[in-house]
């Protein structure tokens, strides 16, 4: 393991499960973004990859909601995570730069969300 991977590793072990979520919408993010600037440059490759990855963390943040304590709230958060990982799946396919902006816009309100009760509940 290289320094770059203990360090990562030390700063998720460390960290509050409202902070892994936040690291997860942010790497989400980052990844879509990765996907859109690799269309844009017809890296096709780095796109699919950028776009699993960004899948991957859409499956993690599902399946990390408990929907029988949650109740309508991660419903509804499950429905729109797996809308978005058919939406990802859909426009990596076609190359569709609108839909992957369309998809990083809905979880930049959820990320934007999540964020501010961390500062709420911090204060």
């Amino acid at each position: 393991m290289n320094g770059i991977e203990q360090y990562k590793n030390i700063h998720t072990s460390s960290a509050s499960p409202h902070k892994l979520v936040q690291m997860l919408l942010d790497t989400f993010l980052e990844r879509t973004e990765q996907a859109i600037e690799a269309i844009k440059a017809n890296k096709l490759e780095q796109k699919s990859i950028a776009v699993s990855k960004a899948i991957a963390i859409l499956g993690v943040l599902e399946e990390s909601l408990n929907i029988e304590a949650g109740g309508e709230l991660a419903s509804r958060l499950q429905s729109l995570y797996q809308y978005a990982k058919t939406t990802m799946l859909n426009s990596s396919a076609a190359n569709d730069i609108d839909a992957l902006e369309h998809t990083k816009s809905l979880i930049t309100e959820i990320q934007q969300a999540w964020e501010e009760i961390g500062r709420s509940n911090s204060a």
